[in-house]
């Protein structure tokens, strides 16, 4: 999924909790947590940096580097610091802040469910979780910043993960309705 994608399922799952919980917050806190929801909802692809690093580029070639093997992309680490956070918090806002971590990042985690997958299962084993193709890795040797991320985009979208694709459209209108209603 594009990184839009899991941004707006972030989003849309902080304003869940927002309506289900109902909480006592100022509008600045409220919108606080909305964009802590997107931002983990999106955090754990930024590994993808690290992978960057590895590959001394902003493209990562061939099949040798997965970015989804990088703790980041390891769901019990969000719920372990979701909890911690909200255990420790002094307050309704950090509690919710909790929650938030730990929500916003496996909205992440169940869009990359889809396809590919993630090591739910980890620390206990290091096998990929998915509905198709679980652990499959994109093959990319297109040289050049542009064209590399070009040939991502027509690699996945729409051909490969034609689910992904229609899931993320779905994701981007439904939140395009739900922040002008």
């Amino acid at each position: 999924m594009l990184p839009t994608g899991h941004i707006v399922a972030g989003f849309l799952v902080a304003q869940g909790l927002l309506i289900v919980t109902e909480p006592s917050l100022t509008t600045t806190q409220t919108q606080a947590l909305l964009w802590a929801g997107a931002f983990f909802g999106f955090v754990p692809d930024l590994d993808m940096f690290y992978a960057f690093f590895k590959s001394k580029s902003f493209t990562v070639p061939g099949t040798k580097i997965n970015h989804r093997y990088y703790l980041p992309h390891r769901p019990m680490v969000w719920l372990a610091l979701g909890i911690l956070v909200s255990i420790f918090a002094p307050n309704q806002f950090w509690q919710l802040f909790g929650i938030v971590i730990w929500l916003g990042s496996w909205s992440h985690f169940l869009l990359d469910s889809l396809q590919v997958g993630v090591m739910w299962l980890w620390p206990l084993n290091s096998k990929f979780y998915a509905l198709k193709d679980p652990g499959v890795k994109e093959n990319n040797d297109t040289k050049g910043f542009f064209n590399f991320w070009i040939r991502h985009l027509t690699y996945f979208y729409p051909k490969k993960f034609t689910s992904t694709f229609v899931l993320e459209l779905v994701i981007l209108i439904g939140t395009f309705i739900v922040l002008i209603s």
